[in-house]
């Protein structure tokens, strides 16, 4: 049964344009202060300043590596991303522990990134579990040149969940 946030992902175009399809072994939860974050929330800028709280239902004595990303998807060409951005990464999370995990792109906002009139943007949370050998490489400085796929396979990570919102301003 396709879970309700892996439709909203490809109703959204996340999904294929972005990531591939995947089974949602776990709900990915996302709070920033007043806002339980779900699928196509419209959360403030304001609101997205300082990293959210974020944890997951999965067996906790598992390790995880969590990637944000925020993605411009076409208005008019439907699954088209035109760019992603590195928003925030970090690695060998053990359990639920995301402050004992290793930082490898600190958070940064979405109003951080350019944007444009002709796509809908989209900070997508990506919670993958680690392999036992699982290998970070170091992220491009340029936060544009990163690209989620070919990371989390290189480094050996599965998708397990996930969960996203739209920014307004």
């Amino acid at each position: 049964m396709l879970s309700k946030v892996v439709f909203q992902l490809m109703t959204a175009g996340v999904i294929p344009s972005v990531i591939p399809f995947f089974t949602q072994r776990c709900k990915l939860f996302v709070e920033y202060p007043g806002y339980d974050v779900y699928p196509a929330l419209h959360v403030p800028h304001s609101i997205t300043a300082l990293p959210p709280h974020v944890w997951h239902d999965y067996n906790h004595s598992s390790v995880f590596t969590l990637a944000v990303v925020v993605v411009d998807i076409s208005l008019r060409f439907r699954n088209s991303c035109r760019q992603q951005y590195l928003m925030w990464l970090v690695a060998s999370i053990p359990g639920n522990n995301l402050a004992q995990g290793r930082e490898l792109a600190e958070y940064q906002p979405p109003s951080s990134f350019p944007e444009d009139e002709e796509h809908n943007r989209h900070c997508v949370f990506l919670l993958y579990r680690d392999a036992p050998d699982s290998q970070h490489d170091p992220v491009p400085s340029d936060r544009s040149a990163f690209d989620v796929n070919a990371y989390t396979l290189k480094a050996g990570l599965t998708l397990i969940g996930a969960n996203y919102f739209i920014p307004q301003h």
